[in-house]
C-alpha cells in the first residue's frame, strides 16, 4: 500500500515509536514489578518462619514449666494451664506448617511434630505416675530430652529458613539480571525501530527537501534548467512537481522576454543620448549608471577630491546636488516653474539651466537611486531678463507722466463743483484709474528693486495695531461697497514689532484687496491681531475670508512672480484684475522682515487663510 499523504507518514511513523516505547516502558516495569513482588513475598515468609518459630520455642518452654508445677501441686488449674499451652502451641505449629514450603522445611516440621507428640505421650504417663520422686527422676530421664529435641528442631527450622532466604536471595539476583538484560534487549529493539524510522524519514523528507533546496539555490544562481526528481506522490512530490512546473515557466519566460529586455534597454539607451537636455541617472550607491551625450559635454569637469565614477566626482553646482541628494533620500518635490533655482554653467558662458531631480525605488539596494534632468533655460532666463528691463523701463518712463496725470485729475476735481453728476462719476472713475496705474507702475518698480538686492527696509519699534487700523478702516469701506462685511479683532494689549510701516501697509493693502477680490457677495472677511504662542515672541496677522479657496497644489506656487491661480485654473469663471505681483511682493517683503507668509483652505467648503507671522520685541 502506498501512503500518499506526508501527515499519513509522520502519524504512521509516530504510532510505531510511541508503541515502541510504551510496549518497553511496560515489559520493564511488570519484570521489576513481578521481581519485587516476589523479593518481597519471600521476605515476609522468611519473617514469618522466624516469628513462629522463635514463639513455638517459647511456648514449648512455658509448657515444660506447667507440666513441672503439675507436677509438684497436682492441682486442676496446673493441669488446665498445661492444656492450655498446648492448645496455643497447637495453633503455632499449624501456622509454621503452613507457610513451610521446602522439602528441607517440610521435614523438619515432621520431625518437630513428632518430638512434641513424643513429649507430651511421656508427660501424660508421668503425670499419671503417683510417687513425685519418681516421676522428677522419670521427667529428667525421658521426658526432658525429648523437650530439648523439639526445642533444638525450631532452631533447626531457623537455620533451614535462613539457607532458604541465601538461595531465595541468589534467585531474586539472577532473576533481576535476567529482567535487566531483557529490558535491554527490549530498548534495544525499540532503538532499531526507532533508528529505522528516522531513517525512513529521511528518505522520505530529508532528503528531497534537500534537493528541492538545492535546486532553489540554482535558479537563483541563474541556472534555469535544473530540475527536482518526483519520488512521491505526497505533498512533497506535488511539491517537486510544481517546482518543476515554475522552473520550466520561469526557463521558457527568461527564453523569451530576454531579447525583449535588451531592446527595451536599447530603446532606453537611445532615448536618453537623442534627449537634448543633461540627464544623469545615478545607483543607490551613489555611482553614475548612466549618461547622456549632453551630460558628457556639460559635466566634463571632474572632482578630483572625490572617488572617480560617482555623482560627487562630476562637479555639479549646489542647486543641482540639493536637488540630487534630496532624491536619493528618496525625497520628491514639483517641477521649479520659475527660474530662481536656474544656475549658470560656468562663469564665461551665458548657459543656465534648471536641475530637477526624481528618485527611483531600488528595493535589492535597500534605498533609492535618482534621475537628475538638467533642463537648458538659456532661452527663458534671457527672456525673464528682458521682461525685467522693460518693466523696470516702463516703470519709470510711467511714473512721471501718471504723478502730473494724478495731480491735474486732483485740482480738476477741487475746482470743478459745478459739473453735472455723470461728468463727476467720469472724473472720479478716471482718477481711480489713474491711482491703480500708480499702483502697479509702484510694484513693477518694487519687483525691480527686489531682482537688484536694492529693496531698503526702514525698520521702527512699532505697535502693529497703528499699522492695521487704518488699513482696516479703508477697506471696511470697500466691503461695504462690495456686499461683504470685515470683522477686525486688534485686542486691547499693544503688539510690538520692529517693521517698515509703509512696506507693511503694502502687504496688508494686497492680502486684503485679494480678500475682498475673491469673496462673493454676501461673504466675509476677517481680520485679527494675535500672539504667536505663549511666549510672545512672534506676532500673528490673519487674514481670512470666505472666497472659494486655493488648492493644496498651489498654495506655495502663489507667491511666484507672475502667478496667478485663474492660470492653473482655467475654469474659473470669474477673473478679477491683476498682474500675479502683490503676493510675490508680500513675501519678499516679509521675508526680509524675518518673518513668514503661508496660506492654506479653511476648510472643504472654501475659504482662504492668510497667515503673516512677525518677530515681536523691540529694534536691537
Amino acid at each position: 500500500m502506498t501512503v500518499r499523504r506526508l501527515s499519513t507518514k509522520y502519524l504512521l511513523a509516530s504510532a510505531v515509536l510511541v508503541l515502541s516505547t510504551v510496549a518497553c516502558g511496560v515489559f520493564g516495569v511488570y519484570t521489576f514489578a513481578r521481581l519485587g513482588i516476589v523479593v518481597a513475598g519471600t521476605l515476609n515468609d522468611s519473617q514469618a518462619t522466624l516469628d513462629l518459630t522463635t514463639r513455638a520455642g517459647t511456648l514449648l518452654e512455658r509448657e515444660d514449666d506447667e507440666l513441672l508445677r503439675a507436677m509438684v501441686d497436682r492441682s486442676a488449674d496446673d493441669v488446665a494451664s498445661l492444656d492450655s499451652q498446648r492448645h496455643q502451641f497447637d495453633s503455632v505449629s499449624g501456622e509454621l506448617g503452613s507457610i513451610l514450603v521446602g522439602a528441607e522445611e517440610l521435614e523438619a516440621g515432621r520431625r518437630l511434630r513428632s518430638y512434641v507428640d513424643a513429649y507430651r505421650v511421656a508427660t501424660d504417663e508421668l503425670l499419671r505416675a503417683a510417687d513425685p520422686p519418681t516421676a522428677l527422676a522419670r521427667y529428667h530421664k525421658s521426658v526432658n530430652p525429648l523437650l530439648r529435641k523439639a526445642v533444638a528442631e525450631c532452631g533447626a527450622i531457623r537455620e533451614v529458613n535462613f539457607r532458604e532466604m541465601q538461595h531465595a536471595g541468589e534467585r531474586a539476583r539472577d532473576e533481576a539480571f535476567r529482567a535487566t538484560f531483557i529490558v535491554a534487549g527490549v530498548g534495544l529493539i525499540a532503538l532499531v525501530v526507532s533508528l529505522a524510522v528516522a531513517r525512513h524519514l529521511t528518505q522520505t523528507v530529508v532528503k528531497p527537501v534537500l534537493a528541492l533546496t538545492g535546486s532553489v539555490e540554482a535558479i537563483a544562481r541563474g541556472e534555469f534548467g535544473s530540475r527536482v526528481t518526483v519520488a512521491s506522490e505526497d505533498e512533497l512530490g506535488r511539491l517537486a512537481s510544481g517546482f518543476n512546473r515554475m522552473a520550466e515557466a520561469l526557463d521558457e519566460f527568461r527564453r523569451s522576454n530576454l531579447g525583449e529586455v535588451l531592446r527595451a534597454k536599447n530603446n532606453l539607451e537611445a532615448t536618453l543620448e537623442a534627449l537634448p537636455d543633461a540627464v544623469v541617472v545615478v545607483k543607490p550607491d551613489g555611482g553614475v549608471d548612466a549618461m547622456n551625450r549632453p551630460a558628457r559635454a556639460l559635466l566634463d569637469r571632474s572632482n578630483q577630491d572625490e572617488p572617480p565614477g560617482t555623482w560627487k566626482s562630476l562637479g555639479l553646482p549646489e542647486p543641482a546636488s540639493r536637488e540630487l541628494v534630496q532624491a536619493l533620500e528618496g525625497g520628491t518635490e514639483r517641477p521649479r516653474a520659475d527660474l530662481t533655482h536656474a544656475f549658470a554653467a560656468g562663469p564665461d558662458t551665458a548657459l543656465r539651466f534648471l536641475p530637477l531631480a526624481r528618485p527611483v525605488a531600488a528595493p535589492d539596494a535597500g534605498g533609492h537611486g535618482a534621475v537628475l534632468v538638467l533642463y537648458d533655460v538659456t532661452e527663458f532666463a534671457r527672456l525673464d531678463e528682458l521682461r525685467s528691463e522693460v518693466v523696470a523701463v516702463a516703470s519709470h518712463e510711467l511714473k512721471t507722466p501718471l504723478t502730473s496725470i494724478r495731480m491735474n485729475l486732483l485740482l480738476l476735481g477741487e475746482t470743478a463743483t459745478g459739473l453735472p453728476q455723470k461728468q463727476r462719476e467720469m472724473l472720479e472713475t478716471a482718477l481711480q484709474g489713474c491711482e491703480e496705474l500708480a499702483t502697479l507702475t509702484e510694484r513693477f518698480l518694487d519687483v525691480t528693486r527686489i531682482e537688484a538686492g536694492q529693496l531698503q527696509l526702514s525698520l521702527e519699534p512699532t505697535d502693529l495695531r497703528h499699522v492695521i487700523e487704518p488699513i482696516a478702516h479703508r477697506y471696511r469701506v470697500r466691503c461695504e461697497d462690495a456686499g461683504l462685511s470685515l470683522s477686525v479683532k486688534l485686542g486691547e494689549t499693544p503688539h510690538l514689532s520692529v517693521v517698515d510701516g509703509p512696506r507693511l501697509e503694502t502687504v496688508l493693502s494686497n492680502v486684503l484687496s485679494n480678500a475682498v477680490k475673491y469673496t462673493p457677495k454676501g461673504g466675509s472677511v476677517a481680520l485679527e491681531l494675535r500672539s504667536a504662542g505663549d511666549d510672545d515672541r512672534a506676532t500673528r496677522i490673519v487674514v481670512t475670508d470666505s472666497g472659494p479657496g486655493i488648492p493644496a497644489e498651489l498654495q506655495t506656487r502663489i507667491f511666484e512672480k507672475f502667478f496667478r491661480v485663474e492660470h492653473a485654473r482655467p475654469s474659473a469663471t470669474r477673473k478679477p484684475p491683476g498682474a500675479g505681483l502683490g503676493l510675490y511682493l508680500c513675501k519678499q517683503i516679509v521675508d526680509a522682515h524675518g518673518g513668514t507668509i503661508r496660506v492654506r483652505t479653511v476648510s472643504a467648503k472654501g475659504g482662504t487663510e492668510v497667515d503673516i507671522t512677525l518677530p515681536s520685541g523691540a529694534l536691537s
